[in-house]
């Protein structure tokens, strides 16, 4: 695993806490990277900023004279939440491999 993998698998909990992120024997970089993410952050702070900002985009197309700006902010609130949504559904995925490793 190269230097800079390394240190974003060891080094995203900021806590002071020695826990680590060492799935790399299980999952490739970009899956362990998602995976140590969500784990150290927590799912529902994650969730959280999601439901906030479609509330942020609910609330300007509601207010929006426009057409154009009503459109443009549905068509970025869809493309918001279903890159969630796949996140969401990735995350869950390697979790399953990571801590299911047989069942590939």
């Amino acid at each position: 695993m190269s230097g800079a993998a390394w240190f974003w698998l060891n080094n995203t909990n900021n806590s002071s806490s020695t826990s680590t992120c060492d799935v790399s024997d299980k999952v490739d970089f970009g899956q362990a990277m998602l995976y140590c993410t969500v784990d150290n952050l927590g799912a529902a702070y994650l969730w959280f900023i999601m439901l906030f900002m479609a509330a942020f985009y609910v609330f300007f197309i509601l207010k929006s004279k426009s057409r154009l700006g009503k459109t443009v902010l549905s068509v970025l609130l869809v493309v918001q939440v279903s890159l969630f949504g796949v996140l969401h559904v990735e995350y869950m995925a390697v979790k399953s491999q990571i801590e299911n490793p047989s069942s590939i």
